[in-house]
């Protein structure tokens, strides 16, 4: 499959606002290691390797929005790496943009809001460019994104909390 799930703590941290920073870095860690857990073609490795992986299998016109949707899946590591070691804030500045955020980030709700956004987006490309021949693992493939996209807009449509 190309998505393995973690554990459902981390796909729970998920479905909730994030009112604070530590909520924010909370809901961050959980997402990055959801995306770390990513199986391309069988083997452990993350998101950053499904463009190498699909480009003999989709049509090369495919090619630019697999690498874009990647990078924006790829952004979360940045901006959760920024959140947490103030030497990797450089490199979270210039991707944040991806995820529809600037730096410094200074409101989490609105934030967590515009990641699950953008991910919700770069997966939802990832599956249609997925969507070929119709086997088990390809059904199971398009299960497990629907699951993380499903808790992503379960979060996205969660009123805020007092």
């Amino acid at each position: 499959p190309l998505v393995r799930l973690p554990n459902a703590e981390r796909i729970t941290r998920l479905a909730f606002d994030a009112h604070t920073e530590a909520e924010f870095d909370s809901r961050l860690s959980a997402l990055r290691e959801i995306l770390k857990s990513f199986e391309v073609g069988g083997q452990p490795g993350g998101a950053g390797r499904i463009p190498a992986f699909l480009k003999d299998k989709l049509p090369a016109e495919a090619g630019p929005r697999i690498v874009d949707a990647v990078a924006t899946l790829q952004a979360v590591k940045h901006a959760r790496d920024a959140a947490q070691h103030v030497d990797a804030a450089p490199d979270a500045a210039r991707e944040l943009w991806r995820l529809g955020l600037s730096y410094p980030i200074t409101d989490h709700a609105q934030a967590w809001r515009s990641v699950t956004a953008y991910v919700i987006d770069a997966l939802r490309l990832l599956r249609e460019a997925l969507a070929g021949p119709h086997t088990r693992d390809h059904a199971l493939t398009l299960l497990a994104a629907d699951a993380l996209e499903t808790y992503a807009c379960e979060a996205e449509a969660a009123p805020d909390a007092p």
